[in-house]
């Protein structure tokens, strides 16, 4: 055991060493603590230019996200139904023709139009309906006027239209088509020849036009002579209706382009005003058809071209349609060689339709086997080719058959 003496200068020894130690500490401790201080100022102090170097390399290892501009909503885009292609309206019946001849009458084999197979029509039957226009509201593509050159074919004109020709395409220009078809249809009979050939060429080439649109479609104009609206009774055959009426059943039908064995009670019909004649003038190689009004007088419907006999054999004068005797598809004998050709040769030189004419004048009436009638040799229209009858073309032949009624109408051929 230390005496207390001892223990007194052990404690004084401890005490000052802890004095020695406790200074250097203190200024280790000190500068520790600035040094930290030191390094915690340098990570937060910023630069002049607003970033320090840690902020900046944080910044570029995570970039912050950009901000685009949000494009606006496109707006709803209409719903389109594409149109559905235009229906053209229905073709009337219209047979095929072929052919063509050198020619005499052909036998009685082929079957005729005169009477149609249809049945009794019902009310079950199918039809098509006609609407009665309020006024003459047609749409007719507008004649050349006075000075266009190239008319009809022509090149040159020596001069204005007559100034009753220039009235009458007026009447058309205006919508007066039944007032202008009247008059001009007048023209051509009354001035015959002496109407200048450039006028007359004029006026055929505008009532075609007119006349497509108010005969040969369903459409009923007001006042039109030619034609007539007619509802379908019990019992009626379309033959029937179509010879009431002094016209041809295959018209009718053509006209309102319907089925003519399909026709019902009730039905409205244009019924075409018949019959209808024929002028040929030989020297143009041109047939004229023309309706009447109530009172007779002429109405210009279409102009066909033609062929006509070798050598100048058509014999003028006038003629009738031979009852019984408008054949379709008919077999034919070659009265020089004796070559006969079957209804459907394709080589039956006269064609898929004949129209027999009999002689009903002084010139005529001794006269056999003449009829107007197709062609399988098309060039052969304009000239003088055929054993002395009239042939066309075939589409012309069929429209011409149609329009002509056996027994009534008539066939006028002049020089």
């Amino acid at each position: 055991m230390p005496l207390p003496s001892q223990a007194r200068e052990t404690n004084a020894r401890g005490s000052n060493r802890r004095r020695s130690l406790g200074v250097p500490m203190l200024w280790a401790a000190a500068i520790l603590l600035l040094v930290g201080c030191g390094i915690y100022l340098g990570v937060r102090g910023t630069g002049d230019d607003g970033e320090s170097t840690a902020s900046a390399a944080l910044t570029e290892q995570t970039p912050p996200p950009t901000r685009t501009a949000a494009r606006p909503p496109s707006p709803p885009q209409p719903v389109t139904t594409p149109a559905p292609d235009p229906v053209p309206p229905p073709s009337a019946p219209t047979p095929a023709a072929d052919d063509e001849p050198t020619d005499d009458a052909p036998t009685d084999d082929a079957p005729t139009e005169d009477e149609p197979t249809e049945d009794r029509p019902t009310e079950a039957d199918g039809g098509s309906t006609v609407s009665e226009e309020a006024s003459a509201a047609v749409t007719i593509a507008p004649p050349m006027s006075a000075t266009d050159d190239d008319r009809s074919g022509r090149s040159e004109r020596r001069a204005a239209p007559a100034p009753d020709v220039r009235r009458g395409l007026g009447m058309i220009d205006a919508g007066e088509f039944i007032e202008g078809r009247n008059l001009l249809s007048r023209l051509l009979v009354d001035r015959g020849e002496d109407l200048d050939a450039d006028d007359a060429a004029l006026i055929r080439e505008t009532l075609t036009r007119v006349n497509d649109d108010l005969f040969f479609t369903s459409r009923i104009t007001r006042n039109d002579p030619l034609v007539e609206r007619y509802t379908v009774q019990s019992g009626d055959l379309l033959s029937t209706i179509a010879r009431r009426h002094g016209t041809t059943y295959p018209l009718i039908a053509r006209i309102n382009r319907i089925n003519p064995n399909r026709i019902r009670v009730g039905q409205s019909l244009k019924v075409p005003r018949g019959p209808f004649h024929a002028i040929v003038a030989k020297a143009e190689f041109r047939m004229d058809v023309y309706g009447s009004d109530r009172e007779g007088e002429p109405i210009y419907l279409r102009s066909f071209d033609v062929g006509l006999g070798e050598d100048d054999s058509t014999p003028i004068g006038r003629w009738s349609v031979e009852a019984g005797r408008k054949l379709i598809n008919p077999p034919w004998h070659n009265p020089r060689t004796g070559e006969f050709f079957a209804a459907d040769n394709p080589k039956n030189p006269i064609g898929e339709r004949w129209i027999g004419l009999k002689g009903a004048d002084e010139q005529t009436h001794d006269l056999k086997g003449y009829g107007i009638h197709g062609t399988i040799e098309p060039e052969s229209i304009g000239r003088m080719q055929s054993m002395g009858c009239v042939r066309m073309r075939p589409d012309d032949i069929e429209l011409l058959y149609d329009l002509l009624t056996g027994g009534k109408s008539e066939v006028t051929i002049r020089e």
